[in-house]
């Protein structure tokens, strides 16, 4: 089953379901449960859903990605539209060990800055077939973009709320962004 963080609260303690769901009186989104993902993935034959755990322990990849393919088996063809993140490469495999995904986003902000190389990252994304890197705005944008172009890997930019943020980063060439509240026509 599938565990629910209490918002701000760095001691990891977890809501209850009921809890859960009483967030829809706090903020502005409804929030669902996988289930209820699962749902309208299989009402909108036309959405894809990107999975971002936030771990980076094998073991609770493992059990986080086996509970949602559990899940899946009650959605036919869901599973082949959810898109997994992974935070580094030793994630790749333990990832890709549990299903054939169709695709992956390779998120860098877990990256150590110290031993951070753009290129060698993109290297690994393109020799692994992973179509898309994500990474913060506060990286070198116009490098890592000319660099990911030459691998045919697309680049998003998180998180991004800013409006004038949102407009430079076009006019840098970014594919996508990240956010939690800009509207489609920003």
């Amino acid at each position: 089953t599938f565990g629910y963080l209490r918002p701000d609260d760095d001691d990891g303690e977890w809501l209850t379901r009921a809890e859960f769901h009483e967030l829809q009186q706090t903020t502005k989104y409804s929030p669902l449960t996988f289930n209820q993902m699962c749902q309208l993935l299989t009402t909108y034959s036309d959405a894809i859903l990107i999975i971002d755990g936030k771990y980076n322990d094998e073991e609770t990849v493992h059990r986080e990605y086996a509970d949602i393919l559990r899940t899946c088996q009650e959605y036919p063809g869901v599973a082949d539209r959810l898109i997994p993140t992974i935070y580094n490469q030793k994630m790749y495999s333990w990832v890709s060990d549990i299903y054939k995904w169709h695709s992956m986003i390779y998120m860098w902000y877990q990256l150590e800055p110290a031993s951070f190389s753009p290129t060698n990252e993109l290297k690994f994304a393109f020799s692994h077939g992973i179509p898309a890197v994500a990474y913060g705005d506060k990286r070198e944008n116009e490098l890592i973009n000319n660099e990911a172009r030459k691998y045919g890997i697309k680049t998003y930019v998180h998180t991004i709320d800013d409006e004038d943020i949102a407009m430079r980063l076009e006019n840098d060439n970014v594919y996508g962004l990240i956010t939690n509240s800009l509207a489609p026509e920003y």
